[in-house]
């Protein structure tokens, strides 16, 4: 997990795609008629 830590510290940009990543397929889910995404 270190190596994670210091390499998101190194390179921000790969952090701020991977919270991108993130939110693109939180935004998928959905739970009968509520769903997460707009």
């Amino acid at each position: 997990m270190g190596w994670l830590q210091g390499t998101l510290q190194a390179h921000p940009e790969i952090a701020f795609f991977l919270v991108l990543g993130l939110g693109y397929a939180l935004g998928k889910i959905s739970f009968g008629s509520f769903k997460l995404g707009a």
